[in-house]
């Protein structure tokens, strides 16, 4: 069912072609245009609202409320500290770990009071903010917070923790319950990165950008994207997703993203998006598909890493292109000497070349009038 190697070097980027002409057209194609989508969204969300602000996670946009019973693997994660405080989400793993993004506890102190700027965990409830029949409301302290080595206060890469409690939750089957991360090297077999996957995203509070905690449990759908729309230079180690209606939002950073079914499956964390919360975002997500990624949630603090962008692909060809003339596509270069695959593709989504190879050419047909071609490497 799935392909472990791909994404393990899931790195994608663009470089944009103008459009081709055939012979005798008047029009020219502009050359090659390298645009490397590598501009790192995240860093600007980061940098108008950081983790290190009261409430400035991610939470739930136009979702749906839910009980926990819908989600009883869903936990709260908190702190306060002068004052301030904080709110994530998370995920129960065991009975006494509980796993979230690095961007929620890496300035909290474990085994400090969770009031007193420590990490406290709430699990079995339905909203945050008032008693809700059914609930089975449980808190934990948090003793020992273990984070990704590659977190570096801002972005997607390494934004994972794991937290220990102090003692365990009782899970119960309804209200608190482990779920289950996806078997080793699973990825969707025909995509290296899932692109079409439906998964689900849970937590509690802003129903709007900028807005105020109200408690609930929200959850909203999303399919995972393209990660070109999501500028993720490392997106060998994330997720891109989005949902035309919805968004996670302030609040709900570390939370769980499922993929839903009999038995379901937590494949990501909610880590950063762009700021305003607007529905129809592309979001990026931790990917505990990643070997990297679920190296280090076993307990390897040292996890063997996945290939990094070190530069993009390009794209070329004569200024003037015509029918019958060749246009060549580069890949990019890697960390770590990865095998490399090069694709040229149209913008009607037509895979004009694929090789195993770090170059590859295409004689331009009477097809590719009017099309611009892009090409990327995994």
């Amino acid at each position: 069912m799935f392909h472990p190697l791909l994404r393990l070097l899931g790195v994608l980027t663009v470089c944009v072609l103008a459009a081709v002409l055939p012979s005798g057209a008047g029009a020219a194609m502009k050359g090659a245009a390298a645009d490397g989508g590598l501009t790192q969204r995240a860093k600007a969300w980061f940098s108008a609202s950081t983790s290190k602000q009261p409430v400035a996670e991610r939470l739930i946009v136009g979702g749906a409320v839910i009980p926990i019973t819908s989600a009883p693997w869903q936990v709260n994660v908190w702190g306060l500290s002068g004052g301030s405080g904080s709110e994530c989400g998370g995920a129960i793993l065991s009975s006494t770990v509980i796993i979230t993004a690095a961007h929620c506890v890496d300035d909290k102190t474990a085994g400090a009071d969770p009031r007193n700027g420590g990490i406290g965990v709430w699990a079995g409830i339905s909203n945050i903010n008032a008693q809700t029949p059914g609930d089975n409301f449980q808190e934990r302290a948090v003793v020992e917070s273990r984070i990704h080595p590659q977190w570096r206060g801002s972005g997607t890469t390494g934004d994972v923790a794991v937290l220990k409690l102090a003692s365990p939750l009782v899970l119960d089957g309804l209200t608190a319950k482990a779920i289950a991360l996806p078997a080793l090297g699973a990825l969707p077999v025909n995509d290296p990165f899932g692109v079409g996957v439906a998964m689900s995203a849970s937590g509690y509070g802003h129903t709007v950008g900028g807005g105020t905690i109200d408690g609930p449990l929200r959850s909203v759908t999303m399919t995972i994207t393209d990660p070109d729309f999501c500028d993720i230079a490392d997106n060998a180690v994330a997720i891109c997703g989005s949902n035309p209606t919805g968004t996670t939002c302030q609040g709900d950073s570390g939370g769980p993203v499922v993929i839903p079914g009999a038995a379901p499956v937590l494949v990501g964390l909610v880590s950063n998006g762009p700021a305003g919360c607007g529905p129809g975002t592309k979001d990026n997500y931790v990917s505990l598909w990643a070997p990297e990624n679920r190296a280090f949630v076993d307990g390897n603090n040292a996890p063997p890493l996945a290939p990094r962008l070190t530069g993009i692909s390009s794209i070329g060809g004569a200024p003037n292109m015509r029918v019958g003339e060749t246009v060549t596509c580069t890949a990019a270069t890697f960390t770590g000497n990865p095998t490399v695959w090069v694709e040229l593709i149209s913008s009607d989504g037509v895979v004009l070349r694929s090789d195993n190879a770090l170059q590859t050419s295409f004689a331009l047909t009477e097809a590719q009038v009017g099309k611009t071609l892009q090409c990327r490497s995994f």
